[in-house]
Parts: C-alpha cells; structure tokens; sequence
C-alpha cells in the first residue's frame, strides 16, 4: 500500500514542479494534461514501430518540449494572453492526438503492442528512482541557485531582471518548457505502467498539479504532503471496492477531483493585515 502512494505521488508531484516553474514566472501551465496524453501516445507510438523504448522516450520528450517552447516564443512575439494561449495549446494538441492516432493506427480508442510491454514491478521501480532524483536537482535548483532565484522573481519583478541585463522573457519561455518536460516525463512513465496508451491516460492529473502548487503554496516542501494527498485518494478509487463492493465505481472515479474540491473549499485563507 505504502509503496503504491510513494510511486503514484512521485510523477504527480514531479508534474507539480514543472506547474510551479511556470506559476512562479507569471506563465500558468494550462496545457499539461494535453502534454501528459500527447507524450504518452509519442512513447507509445515510436516505440511501437520502431521497437525501441529509448528512442520512443526521447522523442516524447523533446518534441512536446520544443513544441511548447516554439508556442511559447510566439506567445511572447504577439504579445498573446498566456492562459488563453495554454487553453488553446492544450484543445490542439488533443485534437491532432486524436488525428495522428487514426493516421497511425487506425483507432482513436486503446493502443497495444507486442514491442511496447513492460514490467509494472520493475517500470513503477525505474520511474520513482528517476522521479524522485529529478525532483530533488529541481529542488535544489529553486532553492539554491541564482538562476532559480532569477525564476522566482520572473513573475512578480521582472524589471528587476531586466535592470541586470537578463531577459525576463526567456525565463518565460524556458518556464513553459520546464513545465512541458515534467509532464511529458510522467506522460511516459503512466504509458509504461499500464504498457499500452489509453486515451485521456493523464485522467485530469495536469489539473490537479496546478491544484498542488496552491495548496502547497507555491512552496516545493508544502507541495510535498499535497501530493501524497491526492495519491491517497487515487490509491483508495483503485481498492475501496476490494473492501466495500457497495460503493458505486461512479463515485471512485470523481474521488481524486472530489478530494480536491474539499481541499480548495476549507484552504484556510490568509488573513489581511489591518493598517
């Protein structure tokens, strides 16, 4: 039980700080959810025709990544709302998802191949090591380096930045692309648990990274106990009903969204200074 919470909550929360680089800088991250199923399916699909999972990674990873920061960069050139930009990034991208798939395969519906299976044992073991490595270099990162501090202050004080000579635009850009590599990551990591492509394999997991980062404060530690939250709530929408068959699988499936819902309403709210 306690290692199926810790191996769901690491890609959540690794999802969580690609969110919070681009919350930080001014630019929220409405499309990884799109990312998530985009990058699955590009795992799947490379790998399926070419019978290589390492090339099948690589490509999920650097075309969602590049792809984010062209559309960031033009963002930037046109002057383009950011959260309208994400929204719309997001609804393309699982429109030419859904295209491709047929293109490809010939369904828009569950995709499976003999040269795409994995262990779950030993892919859940791979992935948490790597999650949890990555998570802690971005930690780090944040926390202890000029240039994290130079992300810190994009959103809030970006004249602060250009006053030094840094472009605040792009840490901008580079904050869309974090977020799009982190989501992109876990896109990989639920394909290779289940060792097929499921459409809406993210399952609303890209939202509720974004719910993380609020709740959690926008504080990589606070994110933390957040995470483990909503991994809990996964955990028990997967195996209440081996304990109590009576509950209506309706109700399991809006459990995580449900248990998000609980924790925005009764976020205790900060409290104004009186002057």
């Amino acid at each position: 039980m306690f290692a199926s919470i810790i191996q769901n909550a690491l890609p959540l929360y690794f999802i969580s700080i690609g969110a919070l680089f681009s919350e930080i800088a001014g630019q929220m991250a409405l499309f990884l959810d799109s990312i998530i199923n985009v990058a699955a399916f590009t795992f799947f699909a490379v790998t399926a025709l070419s019978s290589n999972a390492i090339l099948g990674i690589f490509a999920a990873l650097t075309i969602c990544t590049i792809f984010i920061g062209f559309f960031a960069f033009a963002c930037e050139k046109f002057s383009a709302n950011p959260f309208i930009a994400g929204l719309a990034s997001g609804l393309f991208l699982e429109g030419l998802l859904t295209f491709v798939s047929v293109k490809l395969f010939g369904t828009r519906g569950v995709l499976a191949s003999n040269s795409f299976n994995f262990s779950r044992q030993s892919a859940s073991f791979a992935y948490s090591l790597i999650f949890l490595a990555l998570s802690i270099v971005f930690i780090v990162f944040l926390k202890f380096t000029k240039k994290g501090l130079c992300y810190q202050i994009t959103g809030s004080n970006p004249e602060v930045l250009e006053s030094k000579g840094v472009s605040a635009v792009q840490y901008r850009i580079n904050s869309w692309m974090i977020s799009a590599f982190c989501a992109s990551c876990a896109g990989c990591a639920y394909a290779a648990r289940i060792s097929s492509f499921v459409p809406n394999i993210s399952s609303g997991r890209g939202w509720v990274a974004l719910v993380i980062v609020f709740l959690g404060k926008k504080d990589l530690i606070k994110m933390i106990p957040a995470a483990l939250v909503f991994s809990i709530a996964e955990y028990l929408a997967s195996n209440i009903q081996n304990v109590i068959p009576s509950i209506p699988s309706a109700v399991l499936i809006i459990l995580p969204y449900l248990t998000a819902l609980v924790l925005i309403i009764f976020q205790p709210k900060r409290k104004s200074i009186k002057k």
